[in-house]
């Protein structure tokens, strides 16, 4: 499939993010108490506050993005896709062995 993965904004993109990441122990349980307990939630609509109440939830959920910054948020179980050392020009990115007595070169990490 090519194209956005985006179907339903409430599923899909900021909203889960605060109870996946406390169901799946990403974030230390003081940082969703404070999500919960000060009511956040996500607005639907197309203006910069994403949230209810921007002034309280906005750092709330920035500190939130910051653990989540080093995570793959469509695949917590995999790595970041597009980490810099695999990234196309990078010597790492490609590997070697030998297959039948010759040497193969091989990429890895992910590729478009």
């Amino acid at each position: 499939m090519v194209g956005n993965g985006v179907t339903d904004w409430r599923v899909d993109t900021y909203p889960p993010l605060p109870i996946t990441g406390s169901q799946m122990d990403v974030f230390p349980k003081s940082l969703n108490n404070n999500w919960v307990n000060n009511g956040c939630k996500f607005l639907a609509s197309t203006n910069d506050e994403r949230t209810n109440k921007p002034e309280v939830c906005g750092p709330i959920f920035a500190q939130m993005l910051m653990i989540l910054q080093n995570l793959n948020i469509y695949d917590l179980y995999r790595g970041v896709i597009g980490d810099v050392s695999l990234r196309a020009g990078s010597h790492d990115r490609y590997g070697e062995t030998i297959i039948g007595g010759e040497k193969k070169y091989y990429k890895r990490g992910h590729t478009q």
